[in-house]
């Protein structure tokens, strides 16, 4: 196969997605052998038998329950220069196609990266699915390898259409619970943790700007940065995710813990200022103290503490609805207008409490996403 591979991307036909072209589950398990099957369908596809490939894939592939063999053969692959071993292959590989043009062999469908790169909504021609022809229904066409006991290896484009802001932020972070190795472990998200270190304040809830999701090493919650088995200080409460928007383009995010209420406004005395986004004929239109949130349940309120009424979108091109003085439930999707280009939504990243109901949804969608 190394004939097939180039350590210089311009000399490259295509980008492959290593980890996950050679993980997918079948009877023989994962296996460079796939790659060799995507070789040989896209020497059919293009009728040249010197496909050139670039390869990038995630440093714990290795260590994947490959053969082997076929270990050995990636750490060579490294050595030469024909492998990219990555933290975040994901980032890497679209920032090369981007650059490039190639197209990418993947079954990934990136919905948690269509923020950072845009360009993926919609895109119909430069993303490429091997699948196996056993596993489709009768009538599907695509360019083929050689039979195996897997079935047939095809190809086919993949039509990445578009996912919502909400999405976006809820597969952004599954992708982030994974590559931390908690995607299953809920009873690790559901405490909250402190680094034993005594200036470390990467766990707390209480200090910082941010809270990080420990990673799971040798089964326990381990501090990033010092190595160091986590503290458990007890249950996490639980908050909603929320996001400001200017021109559609977010621009700062914060939180509404669970059994408080954060007014949101022109320059509320404790709450969050809208101020830095405001342009000087906004500001006659926003109250000081404009609405309320709460969080419990699971459930976001919002209430209209303004002297103008809160307005309302409820979905993507509809007339606005005004509270005045009243307050309702915030549902999925819908935005708070402050003015015509700021506006307030819950973000889709679901808070420790939260994620035991969904997890189910999210796993269940991304498998249907790599089939």
């Amino acid at each position: 196969m190394h004939e097939h591979l180039t350590g210089n991307v311009l000399e490259a036909d295509y980008l492959v997605d290593l980890s996950n072209v050679v993980r997918r589950p079948g009877p023989r398990g994962p296996g460079l052998y796939r790659l060799d099957q995507v070789i040989d369908a896209l020497v059919a596809r293009d009728h040249d038998p010197d496909v050139i490939l670039y390869l990038v894939a995630d440093r714990s592939l290795p260590h994947a329950g490959l053969p082997h063999a076929d270990t050995r053969t990636l750490r060579d692959w490294e050595q030469a220069g024909l492998l990219e071993l990555l933290g975040d292959a994901d980032v890497r590989l679209l920032e090369l196609a981007e650059l490039t043009g190639l197209s990418v062999i993947t079954r990934d469908r990136y919905r948690g990266h269509r923020t950072e790169f845009p360009w993926l909504q919609g895109n119909k021609d430069q993303f490429i699915e091997p699948f196996i022809e056993r596993d489709e229904h009768d009538g599907h066409h695509g360019y083929h390898g050689p039979d195996g006991p897997d079935g047939r290896l095809l190809l086919r484009d993949v039509d990445m259409g578009i996912v919502d802001d909400w999405n976006i932020s809820r597969y952004a972070e599954h992708d982030i619970l994974k590559k931390q190795g908690v995607l299953t472990r809920f009873d690790v998200l559901e405490r909250a943790w402190r680094c034993p270190h005594h200036a470390c304040t990467l766990y707390d809830l209480n200090h910082g700007n941010f809270v990080l999701i420990p990673r799971i090493r040798a089964g326990e919650p381990t501090c990033e940065l010092h190595g160091r088995r986590l503290v458990d200080e007890g249950p996490r409460p639980g908050a909603a995710a929320m996001k400001i928007l200017v021109d559609r383009r977010c621009v700062d995010r914060f939180v509404v813990p669970s059994g408080t209420e954060v007014v949101v406004g022109r320059a509320p005395v404790d709450g969050y200022s809208l101020d830095p986004w405001l342009a000087n004929h906004e500001r006659l239109k926003v109250s000081r103290r404009h609405f309320a949130l709460s969080f419990a349940d699971g459930n976001l309120t919002i209430r209209d503490v303004s002297t103008y009424g809160t307005h309302l979108q409820l979905a993507p091109g509809a007339p606005l609805t005004v509270l005045r003085g009243t307050e309702r439930i915030l549902g999925v999707g819908e935005k708070v207008r402050c003015t015509r280009r700021i506006a307030l939504t819950r973000s889709g990243r679901r808070f420790p409490p939260e994620l035991r109901t969904k997890r189910a949804q999210v796993a269940t969608e991304d498998n249907e996403a790599t089939q």
